[in-house]
């Protein structure tokens, strides 16, 4: 649900839920010898994680129909999408980057030049390498088969299965109505070759993890992998940064790899669009690394853990697995740390925290309070995914003006939202579940999480320049100041643009390299 909070601020819940048939209110996680066979465990009841913590809907839609759809919409936002293209060499200079790529299918070979460059390219990542970047932690922990296979009656669907029997380990996932099920065998005597996957091989695995022959089998195709756990020792440089399996690499086991990538994702998308645009200062792209890697450690410990718990408890030496309701924590409760966020103190050293009792603090995911707008329900999260966003409450009218002064006097991404004009608040509670009084204010992110909230009488239109300028990463936080004459001590945003002479960054491909002077 957290993933889909941002895939929604893209455009793509809709695509994403109405092409899927599972959700989460009917998904289960059950621990069996077989799947035809009795339970020995339910790890996961159905409706468990329907605990109303987001607006956004859940999706059961696997990785390969979801991939199409991300690449359509980033092609409707102007993206240019190059396949069977190979990265040879990096080069990072002050200004920008120069990367050489091969087109696989025509064997041309030419550079590309740009502001930055985004390593997304896998647990393999051959950016990580070209740049000299380590990995740390436990490394590969297991090899493993999967079979992708349909049968000629109904299996057991929106479940997942961890199946242990003798020499046997092993999980069973049916997620849709496509009729499609994966089988994922874990190979003890180290990683097969695919010539070694026969067909009858495959076909003896499906029958041992079914707990049955009876069914008829059509495998759809076999793939190996391997189960490794380890992070990247940094995530970026000044003008590269790695995201998803490129700067972490976990098990699947419990379901959190694909959001973390999700999330560098959007994270490091919207810092850069801000940056391109002018807006940000060097700051907010280095708190790319500082926010997202302690994130990244909690999502590994936690996913490792449950590989062991789940799959291999014979390796624990009888020490106790992740509890269960952990997982809402590292999902929705994580907490981020960095120059552009506007901490209180006391501040305490929790990295993840109930979501359910999440309460404004800054580094936080702003909670979840229904509203109501022109009499449909709404969230603040509906309202994420473009500028910063000020919410005031109720008696905080004042936030309000000063958000107009600011965007007349500068080039800010500023919105306003103002709870009981804007927005109702039907429950009375959005600012006491924000840990803030009735004339005050929060400052949210656009990826919905809190950056600054006030805390007592300010002045409004000073306090609310300073802390978005630390939002942009244009100025070093301090304590909130009281007195107007204070407000020229910092000019840290830029006067306004007018819009004519706003910046624009074009990307720049330089010519074939063999038109190229070496």
């Amino acid at each position: 649900m957290r993933s889909m909070e941002l895939l929604r601020a893209a455009g793509l819940e809709e695509q994403l839920c109405t092409r899927s048939s599972g959700t989460f209110g009917d998904f289960t996680i059950i621990h069996a010898e077989s799947v035809t066979g009795p339970a020995q465990r339910t790890i996961v009841q159905r409706g468990a994680w329907e605990v109303g913590l987001s607006p956004a809907r859940s999706s059961g839609m696997m990785q390969s129909q979801v991939e199409p759809i991300l690449k359509r919409r980033a092609v409707e936002l102007g993206a240019e999408v190059r396949f069977s293209t190979e990265l040879l060499e990096l080069e990072e200079h002050a200004t920008h980057v120069r990367a050489v790529v091969r087109d696989r299918t025509t064997g041309e070979t030419y550079a590309v030049r740009a502001k930055y460059v985004i390593g997304a390219d896998g647990h393999r990542s051959t950016v990580r390498s070209v740049l000299g970047i380590g990995t740390t932690g436990a490394g590969l922990l297991s090899s493993h088969i999967a079979i992708i296979f349909t049968a000629d009656r109904e299996l057991p669907g929106h479940s997942i299965y961890y199946l242990r029997q003798k020499d046997f380990t092993a999980a069973f996932i049916h997620m849709d109505d496509s009729g499609i099920s994966v089988l994922s065998v874990e190979t003890p005597g180290g990683p097969l070759e695919l010539s070694e996957c026969t067909p009858q091989r495959c076909l003896e695995y499906i029958h041992r993890g079914l707990g049955t022959s009876e069914y008829a089998i059509t495998i759809r195709d076999v793939m190996r992998y391997d189960m490794a756990s380890f992070i990247a020792d940094k995530f970026s440089t000044e003008r590269v940064h790695l995201v998803g399996d490129a700067a972490h690499t976990m098990p699947p086991i419990g379901g959190l790899g694909g959001q973390a990538a999700i999330q560098d994702g959007f994270d490091i998308g919207w810092k850069l669009d801000l940056a391109l645009r002018g807006l940000a200062g060097p700051a907010l792209i280095r708190s790319y690394a500082a926010e997202r890697r302690p994130v990244a450690e909690i999502t590994i410990a936690h996913q490792t853990g449950k590989y062991f718990q789940r799959m291999r408890p014979d390796k624990m030496n009888g020490a106790p697995g992740p509890d269960e309701r952990f997982a809402l924590g590292v999902a929705f409760g994580y907490r981020y740390r960095s120059g552009c966020l506007l901490t209180e103190e006391p501040d305490n050293d929790q990295a993840c925290e109930d979501p359910a009792t999440l309460n404004g603090r800054p580094g936080t995911r702003v909670p979840f309070v229904p509203l109501v707008r022109n009499g449909k329900p709404t969230s603040v999260l509906d309202f994420i995914g473009g500028d910063f966003l000020l919410i005031a409450a109720p008696r905080g009218r004042a936030w309000i003006d000063a958000a107009e002064r600011l965007k007349k006097e500068y080039t800010v991404p500023l919105s306003s939202l103002h709870v009981s004009t804007d927005v109702m608040d039907p429950e009375g509670s959005w600012a006491e579940r924000h840990g803030i009084a009735a004339d005050g204010a929060i400052l949210v992110r656009p990826d919905g999480f809190v950056t600054w909230r006030s805390s007592g009488i300010h002045e409004h239109y000073g306090t609310l320049r300073h802390a978005l300028s630390v939002a942009l990463g244009r100025a070093t936080a301090r304590p909130a100041f009281e007195r107007a004459d204070l407000l020229e001590e910092t000019l840290d945003l830029e006067p306004a643009l007018p819009e004519q002479e706003a910046p624009e960054i074009a990307p720049e491909i330089a010519a074939p390299l063999s038109e190229t002077p070496s």
